[in-house]
């Protein structure tokens, strides 16, 4: 750039003139503009990447239960325990139910309703009342026993040890003897043959006096009652 000098030899406008080229290499600027230094110029910042799942975070296993169909579950049919029927007059042995229709219609023919009471009077067990079914009814110390009589008496047999028939044909009743080593005693004799048992008698067996207590008889019979 060539250098102006005046009259007097001294250089004039240098400075100025450098302004200027320096003002007109930059540019203009806007009024009120502050300009922006490079280092406050803020970079966008990149975000950090996802974490990295492992195989047991990045599955989500839904455990989804399986149907079963009613057939699969259901147990193969079995047949149902056959146990032997008790007779009831008025009532036929084809009307007697048995099987899963037996349940269903208990509320119109009983199973075994009650025909007498045997009640413990004297001995272990005192105060205890033991019922008397249709039929043929085995007395002894087994659970197994129609008529259980297992309180502490351990002169009573475990199985048939006195057996009570009521017969429904002609309403009444028999005692006799089974298979105890002891003997039954009805009002002091004992029982040798089948013996028809009166209302209220009193029946030893062992150390045990029982009190028989009827319900069927002339009076009453549940056959009076069948639908």
């Amino acid at each position: 750039m060539p250098i102006k000098r005046g009259a007097d030899g001294n250089i004039i406008e240098e400075k100025t003139e450098r302004a200027d080229a320096l003002g007109q290499a930059a540019g203009p600027e806007e009024e009120g503009t502050v300009p922006m230094r490079p280092e406050a110029v803020r970079q966008p910042v990149p975000e950090p990447p996802p974490p990295q799942q492992s195989g047991y975070e990045a599955r989500t296993v839904v455990a989804r239960s399986k149907t079963v169909p009613a057939e699969e579950t259901a147990p193969a049919d079995t047949a149902p325990e056959e146990h032997t029927r008790i007779y009831r007059p008025g009532v036929r042995p084809a009307e007697q139910p048995s099987g899963p229709d037996k349940a269903a219609s208990v509320s119109e023919v009983m199973d075994d309703p009650p025909v007498g009471w045997l009640v413990v009077v004297r001995g272990p067990g005192q105060g205890k009342v033991l019922t008397i079914g249709n039929g043929s009814n085995a007395i002894g110390r087994d659970p197994g026993e129609r008529i259980c009589l297992d309180f502490g008496d351990e002169m009573i047999s475990r199985h048939g040890h006195t057996i009570i028939t009521y017969d429904p044909r002609g309403r009444k009743f028999y005692i006799q003897h089974g298979g105890g080593k002891n003997l039954t005693y009805v009002e002091e004799y004992p029982v040798l043959l089948p013996t028809e048992l009166e209302a209220f008698s009193k029946i030893q067996i062992g150390e045990t006096v029982l009190l028989f207590v009827p319900l069927c008889g002339e009076r009453f019979d549940w056959a009076e009652y069948a639908e």
